[in-house]
């Protein structure tokens, strides 16, 4: 698994996972802001097959993966298909493992294309809103709003 920087960073995070993530390994690819997997990858969380709860990965697992299909994953610690992992919300996409890297590449470019700035403004309220009530929310994006046409006014 390559990975670029972590999810607290105000940078937008790309998880490259090139084989098997198991664990922890994959608790860090959830974390990042997109996750590409190779099709030829499994996936899971075995540590319940011990008798360990995977207490860290189900501290935030449920922010990013609809619970009811994740906790029999975490329960069982059995391997389970990839685009289960798609439909769940755990992966991005999934990607033929050949392809991955350029798939992996081309996102980055994209990203890189974005205003600095406004990418990440972006994923902070991304982040905030997921954390926050609702009237927070719109109290914030009418703010961000405003800031942000202010700023494009001055261009």
């Amino acid at each position: 698994m390559r990975e670029r920087p972590q999810r607290a960073s105000s940078l937008i995070t790309i998880a490259e996972v090139q084989c098997d993530a198991f664990g922890f390994g994959l608790g860090l690819a959830i974390l990042c802001d997109l996750t590409l997997v190779s099709n030829s990858a499994a996936l899971a969380f075995p540590e319940m097959k011990k008798g360990l709860p995977p207490a860290a990965i189900m501290a935030y697992l449920g922010r990013y993966a609809l619970p009811k299909q994740v906790f029999p994953m975490v329960l069982f610690g059995d391997a389970f298909a990839l685009d289960t992992a798609l439909a769940a919300g755990l992966v991005a996409r999934v990607v033929p493992a050949e392809l991955l890297q350029a798939e992996a590449e081309a996102l980055t470019e994209r990203i890189l294309a974005l205003d600095d700035t406004g990418a990440r403004q972006c994923k902070a309220f991304f982040q905030a809103a997921q954390e926050s009530p609702i009237e927070h929310d719109f109290r914030c994006a009418t703010e961000a709003l405003t800031v942000a046409a202010l700023r494009l006014q001055g261009k």
